[in-house]
């Protein structure tokens, strides 16, 4: 488990993402249904998509989340 000072170290040693303006930072979700307006808890695991999270945070570019497409049903 990370002590503060190895997260303080990690945080310092990445690089900022350069998000285009008017970028939209596009996240996958699975077994979730969120609405428009709708305020959920987020739980990204993955380093990349927990950066990507931090960085649209700190550079106030919007979160787009996507689910996996239905399948059809056979009639």
């Amino acid at each position: 488990m990370n002590t503060e000072e190895e997260e303080k170290e990690s945080a310092k040693s990445k690089r900022r993402l350069n998000i285009p303006e008017g970028a939209l930072v596009i996240m996958p979700m699975r077994n979730r249904v969120l609405f428009p307006s709708m305020m959920m808890p987020l739980a990204v695991r993955s380093p990349a998509r927990r950066h990507a999270v931090e960085e649209a945070v700190r550079q106030q570019v919007p979160l787009g989340f996507v689910g996996p497409r239905a399948r059809p049903r056979a009639l």
